[in-house]
């Protein structure tokens, strides 16, 4: 049915980190939002995920621009949740308490008609 889209992918994470491992989560997003990112594509270039205190992990400063024609606009940088299980971003945490790793969105996509992120474990690269 559905198949994979790839909306966006970040290209700069592969020149500024070193990735270690990957993982896949859904996106809690609203209406308008979807339908942006089947129209345009989302700006995932300073894209990371947070895990707060309450065990939820959240995308940070991914950009879905917002619909001109939209009678109810979103907020183009709001945060958004990611649906993963509770080990997965218990592994997620374990993994970023090492020495230097951090958590970024390195694609964007579709796949059955759902919405997904890939997280990764990466590490900055000197410069």
């Amino acid at each position: 049915m559905g198949g994979d889209r790839l909306v966006s992918k970040n290209r700069r994470a592969s020149f500024d980190y070193e990735i270690s491992d990957t993982m896949e989560a859904g996106l809690v997003l609203i209406g308008s939002e979807v339908r942006a990112l089947r129209e345009s594509a989302a700006d995932l270039s300073d894209a990371w995920i947070d895990i707060d205190q309450r065990g939820e992990a959240w995308v940070k400063n991914l950009r879905i621009p917002q619909l001109k024609h939209a009678a109810f606009a979103h907020t183009d940088l709001r945060p958004r949740k990611l649906l993963m299980h509770k080990e997965q971003i218990e592994r997620l945490r374990g993994l970023t308490e090492r020495d230097g790793m951090t958590l970024i969105a390195t694609k964007c996509y579709f796949k059955n008609n759902r919405a997904k992120i890939e997280v990764a474990v990466a590490r900055g690269k000197k410069k």
